[in-house]
């Protein structure tokens, strides 16, 4: 499988820490919006580095959801959103 990697275009970055349960260790939910001039494919996996934490990357991975284009007539400028979970 390949994997699509997002470096630019990043219009959202939200971070929210969360308890685990059962554990003393957080978790963070992510949430991205990004655009890209041309549209992804359907089932496209994107991968977007968040930085370095303690020595190790941290990636967000997974199908981003399309949310629209900035101009409908001229379709460039596509709007996505990824969210997930990471340690």
């Amino acid at each position: 499988m390949t994997c699509t990697k997002i470096g630019a275009g990043l219009r959202r970055l939200e971070f929210t820490q969360r308890k685990r349960l059962g554990t003393a260790a957080g978790v963070t939910h992510v949430l991205v919006e990004f655009a890209r001039n041309e549209r992804l494919a359907r089932d496209q996996h994107v991968q977007i580095h968040l930085g370095v934490r303690a020595g190790s990357a941290r990636l967000l991975e997974g199908v981003p959801t399309l949310l629209g284009a900035s101009d409908p007539i001229r379709q460039d400028n596509y709007l996505y959103r990824l969210e997930g979970d990471v340690s």
